[in-house]
């Protein structure tokens, strides 16, 4: 959990990963400002993600085939 935004993994064979909170720099994924409850990350909805890492203004997951996705604010080159 980040300070203003959290992230649940399920243990559903796919779209597993639920994020809430403030999102205005697109940390929660799927273009979502904020979200008061946890909303499945659509854009990875045919993956199932194994682990996640949330920073301060940006998300990182790993699906089970050891692929990295993030997203969120770039602003000191967080994203790689």
């Amino acid at each position: 959990m980040a300070r203003m935004h959290s992230a649940i993994v399920t243990d559903e064979m796919a779209g597993n990963l639920y994020m809430a909170g403030h999102g205005q720099r697109g940390q929660l994924g799927d273009s979502i400002g904020t979200a008061l409850n946890f909303r499945r990350v659509q854009s990875l909805r045919d993956v199932r993600i194994v682990a996640v890492a949330i920073g301060r203004s940006h998300s990182v997951a790993l699906d089970e085939e050891s692929r990295v996705f993030v997203w969120g604010s770039n602003e000191h080159g967080q994203l790689g």
